[in-house]
């Protein structure tokens, strides 16, 4: 898989250099980390969900919009405690 972003931190770097490099990364979250992109994209989608939910769209709109199965928009509105 492609990674999800070129790191700046590696240009101009050799590929020795550039494992050092991410060996001892300064930066919060890697830009190869395809995981915590995928992550950040799902918590912007529920909340978009959250929103419409307590505006009163119906289930239909919202499953419809994101392109959803009522069980998966039922999962992330009343997510297990």
């Amino acid at each position: 898989m492609a990674p999800a972003a070129k790191c700046p931190l590696l240009d101009d770097t050799t590929e020795e250099e550039g494992r050092e490099i991410c060996l001892n990364c300064p930066r919060p979250e890697c830009a190869y980390d395809v995981a915590a992109h995928r992550r950040q994209d799902l918590k912007a989608r529920n909340e978009e969900i959250y929103k419409l939910a307590a505006a009163g769209f119906t289930t239909k709109t919202i499953c419809k919009r994101f392109n959803l199965k009522r069980q998966a928009l039922y999962a992330i509105l009343h997510p297990n405690p």
